[in-house]
C-alpha cells in the first residue's frame, strides 16, 4: 500500500519514508511531505472548486482558481462519495462543486462560501 503527500501527490511505500523526504510543493516553500489522510483511490476532489481527478498528483500540482491563497488545488480528505456537509452550517450537499459555489451565512469570512467538513 502506498502513502501519498497531500501537497505534491507523490507516493512512497510507507508513511515514515514519505514524512522524512522534502516536498517541492510545500506551502511554506520548504518542508517535508505531509501525509494525505483521505481515500487512497479516486476520485480526488478539490475542496475549493470541486474539480475531480482520478489521480491525486494531477489534482494537487495544478493551480486552483478558487483557492483563497492563490495556490494549487487541495484534495478533500473525507469520503469522496458524499454526502457532503458544510463545516460552518451543516447543510448537506450531494456534491462538493455545488457546495463550494454557494454562499454560506455562517462562514466567518464575510461573503464566504460553504466548505466541506471531513
Amino acid at each position: 500500500m502506498s502513502e501519498y503527500c497531500k501537497y505534491c501527490g507523490k507516493s512512497y511505500p510507507d508513511a515514515r519514508t514519505l514524512l522524512n523526504n522534502s516536498c517541492p510543493l510545500h506551502p511554506a516553500g520548504r518542508g517535508n511531505h505531509v501525509l494525505f489522510e483521505g481515500a487512497q483511490s479516486g476520485p480526488f476532489i478539490c475542496i475549493h472548486c470541486g474539480e475531480k481527478r482520478t489521480e491525486l498528483r494531477p489534482l494537487v500540482t495544478n493551480r486552483c482558481p478558487r483557492n483563497p491563497d492563490g495556490r494549487n488545488h487541495e484534495a478533500f480528505e473525507g469520503n469522496p462519495h458524499g454526502p457532503f456537509r458544510c463545516k460552518f452550517c451543516g447543510r448537506p450537499y450531494p456534491d462538493i462543486r455545488t457546495m463550494v459555489t454557494n454562499r454560506c451565512t455562517k462562514n466567518p469570512e464575510r461573503g464566504g462560501n460553504h466548505s466541506p467538513a471531513r
